[in-house]
Parts: structure tokens; sequence; C-alpha cells
């Protein structure tokens, strides 16, 4: 009987110790919840204050005006709302109120720039679609860093980890026998094939 007693006692006891170590850690997530709602009123009331500020910085023409870019020679016309998606780009400051660019005779902003890719980077900001070619992506991600254009920049890097990873995954899908055994690849000779050195 005492040995029941006993055992009943000790597990009591680590309950008693559970409990507490919960109540602590409770307390512990308690703060640690005021504390973010703390800094999230700082961080929409920092916002707030830039946002005020942006808007201030930044008066953008009324979003159904077409601003008008000849980009090598191509002309690229569109609405303030499709220039402006990235609002701190070259191409969004254009369109405000106070330009620091002066147009041409027609009144289109002149760039000494490639037109084919940029096409790529109206069709982003139009539609935020990307080009699927590697080799147009690395080109379109240098546009996007001289028009500082950073939704596309970074749009560019997600698509590229996405990518990889797809890649990698398909690598590793293809080395793969139905049965679940690897398979050798052509690179790799086979264990049983004799090596030269």
């Amino acid at each position: 009987m005492d040995e029941f007693k006993d055992k009943y006692r000790k597990e009591w006891e680590a309950l008693e110790k559970e409990e507490a170590a919960l109540a602590q850690e409770k307390k512990k997530l308690s703060d640690e919840w005021v504390q973010m709602e703390k800094q999230q009123q700082l961080y929409e009331k920092d916002r707030a204050v830039f946002e005020k500020l942006v808007a201030e910085k930044l008066e953008f023409l009324p979003p159904d005006v077409v601003v008008q870019f000849n980009v090598g020679g191509k002309l690229f016309k569109s609405t303030v709302s499709v220039w402006a998606r990235d609002r701190f780009s070259i191409l969004a400051q254009l369109c405000t109120t106070k330009p620091k660019l002066a147009t041409d005779t027609r009144g289109h902003y002149f760039f000494d720039r490639d037109w084919f890719v940029f096409k790529f980077i109206y069709a982003f900001l139009r539609d935020k679609t990307l080009p699927e070619s590697l080799d147009t992506l690395r080109e379109l991600y240098y546009e996007a860093s001289f028009y500082r254009i950073t939704l596309l920049r970074h749009a560019i890097e997600a698509y590229l980890k996405n990518h990889v990873a797809l890649s990698a995954a398909q690598v590793h899908e293809a080395t793969e026998t139905e049965n679940g055994r690897k398979a050798m690849s052509p690179a790799m000779p086979s264990p049983r094939a004799p090596t030269t050195t």
C-alpha cells in the first residue's frame, strides 16, 4: 500500500512540476504576444508616417493617364497604373506630376536601352508574367536593376529559386528507376567497370 502511495505521490509531484512549467511557458508566450502586438502597432505607425511622406513626395498623375516610353526606337505606351506598379522605379517617377526627365518633342520619354528586353518589363508590369528563358531572365534582371524595378527583380529571384528547386527534383526523379533503385548516371562509371588511373 505504501508502495502505491509513494508511486502516486511521485506522479503527482511530476504533474505539479509539469503544470508549473506549462504555466511558466504560457506566461512567456503571453508576454511575447504582447511584445509582438506592441511591435505591430509601432510598425503600423511608422508605415503610416512613411506612406504620408511617399504621398507628399510622389504625387502621381491620375491612374488612367497614358504615358509613352521610347525605348531603343520602339514605342511603349500604357497607363500610369501600369507604369507605376512599382512606385519607386524610374518608370513610376516619370508618372509623377514633377518627373525628373523631360520628354522629347512628341511627348515620349526616351531610353537608349534594348526594346526587346523592355517588352518583358512591360509584360510584367501589366500582367505579372515572366519569360521562361534563363538567358532572357538574366538580361531582364539587369534591366530591372537599371530601371530600379524591385518588384520585378524579386519576382525573377523567386522564379529562379523555384526553377532551380524544380530542376533538382526532376534530376533526382530521373535518376531513380521504377522499382526505387538508383539508376547509374551516364557520367558515373559502373561499379563493375574497371577504372583507370
